[in-house]
């Protein structure tokens, strides 16, 4: 499990940024779009 960086950007409201752990960046992206939805997400090595 690494660190990573999420940033979380929905139409409307203000990006907001956590920090998760995960096996690979791609996985850490996919659960946060399931979860929050049609957004833009980043995410980096924290």
């Amino acid at each position: 499990m690494s660190a990573f960086t999420v940033t979380v950007r929905r139409p409307g409201q203000p990006p907001f940024t956590r920090r998760q752990f995960g096996t690979d960046s791609a996985a850490l992206s996919m659960a946060a779009q399931e979860r929050f939805g049609p957004c833009g997400v980043t995410v980096k090595p924290a």
